[in-house]
């Protein structure tokens, strides 16, 4: 018997590349997505994104509320990939 639940939150864990532009998206928590690399988030009405951060090397955020703001694990990871406009960083090392 599939334990979706169990079987979800594997391929979250273990998710690389994540494109939901296009999406009407008001918030985004993806710190659960430890794996990430690649997220595409553009076009949609984003004001709050939080990532895990440590793997990412691009960050596609344009086009999203003008009070846009992420949140993440490590400084360095968003502001060297990020490619957004109109954006508040919020940062804490964990």
């Amino acid at each position: 018997m599939w334990d979706y639940p169990t079987q979800f939150a594997l391929v979250l864990q273990n998710l690389t590349e994540l494109d939901v532009s296009e999406n009407s998206i008001e918030n985004l928590d993806l710190s659960a997505v430890e794996q990430l690399q690649v997220l595409q988030c553009s076009r949609n009405s984003i004001t709050h994104l939080t990532l895990y951060g440590r793997h990412l090397t691009s960050i596609i955020a344009g086009n999203n509320s003008k009070n846009f703001r992420f949140r993440g694990n490590r400084r360095r990871d968003f502001h060297d990939f990020l490619n957004a406009s109109q954006l508040h960083s919020e940062t804490h090392k964990t």
